[in-house]
């Protein structure tokens, strides 16, 4: 009786693994084994040290465990969407990303429409599944550092109130948002943080404004591109990251989404962020994002 039920769990197991495996398409299975050149770029860029013996070997193990992982996950996540396995390869050199789609302007756009009001609005937003990847390039720990998952955000909404009599323009609210993130933990020994890199600037205004970026924020002709930069907009409570110590002066800080094309195609951004240490030196933090855009609201 015991053997018989050991043989039917065995049996429904590998039964129950089968179908899981089945739900990955034929084509995608070749991932396990056309990724080895994107692993080991990505271990040669988690920089484990040489020595002690020990310690280097924990990090060799768990970066390869880390990036194979990553690896295959990435390329499992866009043969499901695309039909054919593809491994990216991390870059030896951190810098901006570039794309072949094409870029969609980031003009608002009207959402809505009442007597009472009228909204506008433009959003684009990174997220899974899809391909995505950044680098940070850390000057005040002296590192530079890879991840596959970059995040790029750009949020505009405008509210325009319409008097209630003759139905013409009283006012106004703009809300903006621009944010670049990085998913690489924050060397705690430098920051005293325990987080991932990020940076965004988050500025609601009040005054009544046309439905589009407007100062202080910089769009590229034909607004493919739009910028913002803390020397353009001093006010401290609206510009945020993750990982500022509290005896250290933030300097300035910016946040630029560069490209962003059609959902569930790529978007990319980058931000900086300078400081002045408590030895009185300066250093500044460097990120470059892209991630696959997500179908969301205007």
């Amino acid at each position: 009786m015991r053997l018989t039920l050991l043989i039917m769990t065995a049996l429904v197991a590998q039964l129950g693994g089968g179908a899981a495996k089945a739900r990955v398409p034929v084509a995608c299975h070749r991932c396990h084994t056309i990724c080895g050149d994107a692993v080991s770029g990505c271990v040669a860029a988690a920089s484990c040290p040489a020595t002690p013996r020990g310690r280097a070997h924990r990090c060799l193990r768990r970066a390869k465990h880390r990036c194979r992982s990553k690896a295959i996950a990435g390329c499992t996540a866009t043969c499901r969407r695309t039909g054919s396995p593809v491994c990216t390869t991390a870059p030896s050199t951190c810098g901006p990303y570039t794309s072949t789609c094409d870029a969609v302007p980031l003009t608002p756009v009207q959402v809505s429409n009442s007597s009472s009001q009228v909204d506008y609005g433009f959003n684009a937003i990174t997220g899974s599944p899809g391909p995505g990847s950044c680098c940070v390039i850390d000057e005040c720990a002296g590192v530079t550092l890879f991840a596959a998952a970059g995040g790029v955000n750009v949020f505009y909404r405008e509210v325009v109130f319409l008097d209630p009599i003759n139905h013409q323009v009283s006012n106004s609210s703009v809300t903006t948002k621009l944010g670049v993130t990085c998913s690489v933990p924050t060397p705690t020994s430098v920051y005293g943080l325990s987080d991932i890199y990020q940076v965004n600037f988050d500025i609601d205004s009040l005054p009544p404004t046309p439905p589009d970026w407007t100062a202080p924020y910089v769009v590229s002709p034909g607004d493919l591109a739009v910028s913002i930069d803390s020397t353009n907009d001093p006010l401290p409570s609206h510009r945020h990251n993750t990982f500022t110590p509290s005896t250290w002066r933030l300097t300035n800080q910016t946040v630029s989404v560069d490209k962003v094309c059609a959902e569930q195609q790529l978007m990319q951004g980058h931000g900086t962020a300078s400081f002045i240490k408590n030895d009185g030196t300066p250093c500044t933090v460097t990120i470059y994002s892209q991630g696959t855009r997500v179908v969301s609201g205007p």
